[in-house]
Parts: C-alpha cells; structure tokens; sequence
C-alpha cells in the first residue's frame, strides 16, 4: 500500500537515541515491516538536543542497531519531568470532522517514550532518596499526562490550522487587520513543540498544532435553493470546531475567574462553519464564532469537601483587580471587532450573562454589571438574563425572550462569508479566498460552574440547572439562529443589511427565502443540537470531570425525567467526587503540559522530598526508601505485586502521619496523639486506591463508598477539608487558604 504522510515510525538505536521518521506523501510502497525508510530524513532526539540526519549519516556504522519503539500519526511533543525527558506521540486516531478537503482527526491514544531509556529499578534497596523521588513523581504525572492524551479531547490536522479561526486565518495573510489581535492562545501543545519551534525550518516537517476541546460535522440535506421551487435541492456541511484557551487553563475549583493578565478560567472560543458539499464547484464557506468562559472577576472557591465551597471576590476598587478585567474586556475588543472598531452599528461584544440576580450568585452578577459600566464603552454591552427566574420549572421556551433581545445584535455581528479554498498548511496551490463580509461583533457568554438548585417554597420541589448546560443551551440557540443567515448567504450570494440599533425589532423571520430554508432545515436541525450537546459535553468533561447536567434539554428542548434525573444524580456525584479526590492530579498535568511549572520547580520539589524524608509532591507514593523490599526480610517471602500494593499504602501513611495531618489531629475531640498513624491509614489508604475516573458502575460504587467513607471520618473526628481533598503537588509556594489572595493564586 502507498505510504500515509500521517503514519510514519519511532526507532530507538543502540546508542539510545531515538529517530523519528519525517512524514513523507511518497507513493513507494510501504511493505509495513519495522525497517526503517532508506529514503527519509529522521528527526534524531538526544535527550538535551535535535537534529535532522538521512539515513547514510545514521546507519554508517554497522554497529548500529535499532528497535521500533511505536507507529505513530504525529509528535505531539516533547516534555521535561524530574528525572528525564519524554517524547509525546500520537499512536491512534480517527476521524473526527472535515473542512472541505481538510480531515480533522480526533487523537484515541498515544505514548510517552522515555528519551534516557536507562531507568533505575525504582525498588532497588540500593537506589538513593533524590532519584527514588524523580522517578516516583515521573510515573505518577506521566498517568496524568497520558490521561489528557487518552482523553478523546484533543484533535489535529495535517493540512489545515485548527488553533485560528478561519476569519483570523485570513486576517493574519492581510494588512488590514486593524487592531485585531490574533494570537496563539489556542495552541494547546505549543508549550510542547517548543524544541521544534526553536530549531529552524528543518525541523517544520514534525511540527503539529493540536487543540483541546472539540470538532464534529453533520450535514444539512435537501435544502431548496430557489424560493419558489423546492425540488431543487443542495446539501451544506457544518462543522463545529471548539477551542480550549492555553491562558489559564485548569479544572473546575482550582481556576475560577481570571488570573492578573485578564485571562479567563474555562475560555472556549466555538466556530460554526458551513459550506457547500460540492465544495469542489461551490466554494463559498462562512464561519461563525461565539465564546463562553468563567465569569470576568477575580474570585476563587476553595475545596474542603463542602457540596458549595465558600465563594470569595476581589473587590474592583483594588486596582489590580480592575487593571486584571479591564485587560479581558479590551481583550476581547481587541479579538473580534478590532477591524470594525469605529463602525457604528458594527462591532459590539455582548455579554450574556446567565448567572442569578441573587443568592450565591448574585455577588458575581453584580460585579459584571458594574464592570462593564465602569469599562463605558459601546462596543461592550451587557445583557441579563437569570435562567433561573425566567425558565422556571425547566420552561425554556422562555428563552425565545432572550433571543428577541440580542437577535438585532446577533444579525449586526454577521458571520465572515467568503469565497475560494480553506488556507492550507501544505505549499499546495489553492484558490485565494475573496472575503465578501467579515465577522465585526460577538456573544460572550458567562454562567456559573456550579449545580445550583431553585427550590420552590409552595410545592417544595427542586429545579436544578448547572451552567455548563446554561451556557451550552444559550449557545446552541445562537448557533441554531444564525446557520438559516450563513446557509442563505451562501445560496443567494448575498448577506443582510446591518439592522440600525434602534431598538426597532427584526423582520427575520418573515422573510421569504430565509423562512424557506428554515423550513426545509426543521428535520436536520435535530443533528445540529446534538453537534453542539456534544460539545458541551466535551468542555463540561475537561473542567468538571463529566458530562453536562440537563443534557436531554440541550439535545431535545424538553426533561425526561426518569433518565435525565438518574444520569444527572450520577454525573453530581461524580463530578464532586473528581474535584475533590483527583483534580489535583489532573491540573499539576494541565501545568506541566503548559509550561506553567519549570524544571527548577520540580527540582525544588524533589529535592524537598528527599531532604524531608516524606513526599511533598507525590500522591502518597513512595519517595523514599522502601520499607518493604523484595529481595530481603519479608518482602522476600511475599509476592511482588503484593508487595507493590502494599508498598504506597505504607508510604502514604507515613505521608499523612508526617507532615500536616497531625497538626489538625491533635485539635480534634476523640483522639490522641498515638492514634496519629491509625487515623493517617484510614485516609490514606482510601484515598491511594480509590478510582482516579469513573467510567463503570463498579468504579461509581467504589466512589460513592470512598466519598462517603471520608466524609464520615472528617466528621467525626473534626478535620479540615482542605487536608483530606486532592491538591496540587507542584504549587509548594500557593496559599491555599480560602480566606486570602495572593497573587501566586492567580498565576
């Protein structure tokens, strides 16, 4: 068979280097042995340096041999932990979405190849304390690093960049950008590439830009292309591309808000494009971007077991504060109408605000509201609308009052429409596009991620909605106004007039053509929520642990009640169970993977393990010698894997009982000091086995019994929350107090 351009093959050679084939679009057949290609570049990795050599340069010495080491679909990186550095690899894919002729894969699995393969046995009697400790905490963030890659969140494309709009790709080949900043915050490995970003033009064949969030297509059949005659019929295809933010990336309680350069926690920029299936002949394309993300404060929660934990905002007479959401909301201008920054009825960022006007949320809202006032400007305006209090008793057919409100708006922002080939990464000759309409505004959209629930006093029933479900729904809705607008576009090669603001209401809906192609559009537009459910619970995964809640009324526009209530009464309890027992775990991987902790950190780390004699950084694994060792005393007559079970669960007894757990002790009613090391196993030793996901019934059992374990035993015995839940192991110098900020709590 011809040879893939996105398949080629990692070897490890005798010297322990390892080369990496250069993706080639060669037509040799490829007999799929493991043999090196005699006629490709290889990218040779030395643990502190690359270099591109052929094949003759590498294979001069008949002493060299090699083993392949994976098949692989892209570099995804490479990364630096405590005792040696890691090639990142794409070893599965599939595919996921397409971009007129550009195939966007979704990433199924990959590896992490040692670049220094001479590991120590880490249960060596004879190993010293700093490397036990390097070797420990590799292993432990290298299953968190492999959890992000295994997630099913990340995508790629060989030929087509993934991390821009298409409005900024265009905008970046032009010189009338204006104030348009265009950036790469959607890069979500180029922390990663940077080795190869820095070695010049030689190494740009291994070079991939991966994105985080989500990508899908479906297409809308039979829709007329004459008003008059609807036995004429096209077929467009829409793509959904969601993008994660790099800027201050994290999970659900540990990144709120934003940090003091006006980065928001949870940033998803969200593109719907729409072309003609028949791109081949009809090559126009149009895109339209929205954006959600944590509301613009700087406000935090922290852990501590509580179901709600205590909210807590900075003020905006602090000048920092202000200075941080000043930085966001010029942000945003600056991304979306910095063309169109002095167009009168163009160009406006609207704010929509989901959150409640009182209750636990009513402090943020009211923080918004006067944070955009005090911004005054007109091109950011606010818009309200409490979900709660106008969908009562899940009735979102009220929904359709926010619509009527930011519709005019939503027309005025356009889409960007134009006409010629998608930009290609590849030096392939394509048709340059002409841009017949840019994108000047957008929707901003802000709830909060937390499960809230509105209790109605008459009838002592509960209706719950969480925001990331409030944010998708809202989103959706956009989404499904403007598509009927970009499909129109498309067929009649022409776009609406900019509505006045003048507060007089749309006639949209009665126009002719467009009320035709919505009717047409009814049967398909089903697939088109589901697009968006999806990817609502994609994002909802990546910062809560699992799906949105209120699915069903995102995918159906109505609860069912039976299902729905027993999924979402599971995804709660999974969701509190993940922040509170492994999201530590998952955001010191975020950090790694974004350059947020530095080889001098992890050092730092390591070498207070070994200086102490307990881990600091690892989760409750053996950082220092072991005190069960295989070849002698006991563990020479108990079986390895025992061994290797029992082993972290003493360790992590002897964490708990050493370092902060004792301090807390000594206050509570009911115990003494001796039972210090009893208590420390009892947590600890839950804690080490419990399940680090859940993805079955047996691990969800396995959660409920942990979580309510813990709980029992914090209640008991009196204990701060905050000990018992999972924190970040490499963010030694962050106060963790929920009673004060410092600025390393921001980043």
């Amino acid at each position: 068979m011809a040879i893939d351009k996105s398949i080629y093959r990692v070897f490890r050679l005798t010297d322990n280097r390892l080369i990496v084939e250069q993706p080639s679009s060669s037509t040799n057949d490829y007999d799929g042995t493991s043999i090196p290609r005699k006629n490709s570049k290889f990218l040779v990795v030395n643990e502190n340096s690359l270099s591109v050599e052929e094949y003759p340069t590498i294979f001069d010495n008949d002493n060299v041999n090699f083993q392949l080491e994976f098949t692989c679909s892209g570099v995804i990186g490479f990364i630096q932990l405590c005792f040696t550095r890691y090639l990142l690899v794409i070893t599965a894919k599939k595919l996921s979405a397409t971009l007129q002729s550009h195939k966007i894969w979704k990433i199924t699995a990959g590896a992490a190849i040692p670049i220094n393969v001479q590991h120590p046995n880490i249960h060596d009697e004879n190993i010293d304390e700093e490397t036990l400790a390097k070797l420990t905490l590799d292993n432990e963030l290298l299953e968190s690093i492999k959890l992000i890659i295994n997630s099913g969140n990340l995508y790629f494309s060989t030929t087509y960049d993934l991390t821009h709009s298409l409005q900024h790709s265009y905008l970046q080949t032009t010189s009338n950008k204006g104030q348009t900043i265009i950036d790469d915050r959607y890069w979500f490995n180029q922390y990663l590439q940077k080795p190869l970003l820095e070695g010049g033009l030689e190494l740009k064949p291994w070079l991939l830009k991966v994105i985080c969030g989500f990508t899908g297509s479906i297409n809308f059949k039979d829709i007329p292309i004459e008003e008059d005659d609807t036995s004429v019929v096209n077929t467009f295809t829409v793509t959904l591309i969601s993008r994660l933010s790099i800027k201050r990336l994290g999970t659900r309680y540990i990144k709120r808000g934003l940090d003091w350069e006006g980065n928001a926690a949870n940033s998803v920029e969200m593109e719907q494009l729409c072309f003609h299936h028949d791109y081949i002949n009809n090559k126009l394309i149009s895109s339209y971007v929205q954006l959600r993300g944590s509301a613009p404060a700087v406000w935090k929660q922290t852990l501590d077991l509580s179901y709600r934990p205590e909210l807590g905002i900075k003020p905006m007479t602090d000048e920092k504060v202000w200075r941080s959401i000043h930085k966001h909301l010029h942000d945003l201008k600056c991304q979306y109408i910095g063309v169109n920054e002095n167009e009168k009825d163009n160009g406006l960022v609207i704010c929509v605000n989901l959150l409640d006007t009182t209750g636990f949320e009513g402090d943020l809202t009211q923080n918004f509201s006067d944070a955009i006032e005090k911004f005054n400007s007109e091109k950011v305006v606010y818009e309200g609308f409490p979900i709660h209090k106008w969908c009562k008793k899940l009735n979102f057919r009220n929904m359709d009052i926010l619509m009527n409100r930011v519709q005019d708006g939503l027309v005025n922002s356009g889409y960007f429409l134009a006409d010629g080939d998608v930009p290609t990464l590849s030096q392939k000759k394509v048709t340059p596009m002409l841009v017949k309409q840019l994108q000047t505004g957008l929707c901003r959209v802000v709830s909060f991620i937390a499960l809230q629930c509105i209790i109605n006093k008459h009838k002592k029933k509960k209706s719950c909605l969480d925001s990331l479900d409030r944010t998708n729904l809202t989103c959706s809705l956009f989404a499904k106004f403007m598509i009927p607008l970009q499909i129109n576009a498309q067929i009649k090669k022409e776009v609406y007039p900019a509505i006045p603001i003048n507060g007089v209401t749309s006639t949209l809906d009665s126009e002719g053509s467009l009320s035709t192609i919505k009717k047409s559009m009814d049967i398909s537009m089903k697939y088109l929520t589901n697009l968006w459910a999806d990817s609502g619970d994609a994002i909802s995964i990546l910062y809560a642990g699992t799906k949105a809640l209120k699915g069903d009324v995102t995918r159906t526009g109505k609860r069912q009640w039976i299902q729905g209530s027993l999924d979402d009464g599971v995804n709660s309890l999974t969701r509190y169970y993940l922040n509170n027992f492994s999201d530590g775990r998952k955001q010191d991987a975020y950090d790694l993977w974004s350059g947020k902790v530095t080889t001098s950190e992890m050092q730092k780390a390591t070498e207070q393990s070994s200086t102490n004699g307990v881990s600091k950084v690892g989760h409750c694994n053996g950082t220092q010698k072991p005190i069960i060792t295989k070849t002698k005393g006991l563990g020479y007559f108990l079986p390895p894997f025992l061994v290797d079970r029992i082993e972290p669960l003493l360790q992590a007894t002897l964490d708990y009982t050493g370092s902060s757990l004792p301090s807390q002790i000594k206050t509570a009613k009911f115990i003494k000091t001796n039972q210090n090391s009893t208590l420390a196993s009892l947590i600890a030793g839950v804690k080490l086995y419990a399940p680090e996901q859940v993805i079955n019934v047996i691990e969800f059992t396995g959660k409920v019994t942990v979580f309510m374990y813990l709980l029992i035993i914090v209640k008991i015995f009196q204990i701060n929350g905050e000990i018992i839940v999972d924190k970040q192991k490499l963010n030694l110098n962050r106060d963790q107090s929920n009673h004060e900020f410092l600025m390393t709590d921001l980043d």
